[in-house]
């Protein structure tokens, strides 16, 4: 596997990320709250720091759309890796393109960090499909097999497990399919580094 210093170190990082509290209010989609991009920056560095990695973003702009790249080191093995986020320019001016910089950033951070979920990006669903009413469905918990899933990846990793409860915002193993769903994917992405 190429990279292992930097995805084991990454891993650990992800682990130890703390998800901070949603500022950005978007009054176009029912109030909807959502991280803005200064929210994540400080619990992303901070997460990165304790594991030796650095990065930095390189704006790309192009005619119609306009995102960044994310560079992310491992200091102490040299490793890195790249990836890169776009959006469509509604307009071709200053404005659009630096906001398309910032909301590139922001998903970026967020897909990273998996704490992104496309059922809940209400500003991207307004964009798209409008304000629409959206009924609440009662969450389902979690089948004690795919707890009993959980605890077994989550001892081959070493992960404690009061910290993937925390991750989640869980204190006990009562959890919903939703946040099973959470902890098993980055259990998921560790594995695939491995």
């Amino acid at each position: 596997m190429q990279n292992t210093h930097f995805w084991t170190a990454f891993g650990a990082a992800q682990i130890n990320f703390r998800s901070p509290k949603k500022s950005g209010i978007n009054a176009f989609a029912n109030n909807h709250a959502y991280h803005k991009l200064e929210d994540l920056l400080p619990a992303v560095i901070s997460a990165l720091n304790e594991e030796s990695i650095i990065f930095r973003f390189a704006d790309i702009n192009k005619a119609d759309e306009a995102g960044t790249r994310i560079i992310m080191t491992h200091l102490p093995s040299g490793q890195s890796h790249e990836q890169e986020c776009f959006v469509d320019k509604k307009e071709r001016n200053a404005q659009a393109t630096g906001g398309c910089y910032t909301y590139a950033k922001r998903y970026l951070l967020s897909s990273l960090f998996l704490i992104s979920d496309p059922k809940l990006d209400d500003d991207g669903d307004h964009a798209t499909h409008g304000n629409r009413k959206k009924t609440a469905a009662k969450p389902k918990v979690a089948s004690d097999d795919v707890i009993a899933k959980i605890k077994e990846d989550l001892a081959e990793f070493n992960i404690p497990e009061d910290k993937a409860l925390e991750k989640v915002g869980a204190k006990t193993w009562v959890i919903t399919n939703e946040q099973a769903t959470i902890i098993q994917g980055r259990i998921d992405q560790l594995r695939s580094k491995k």
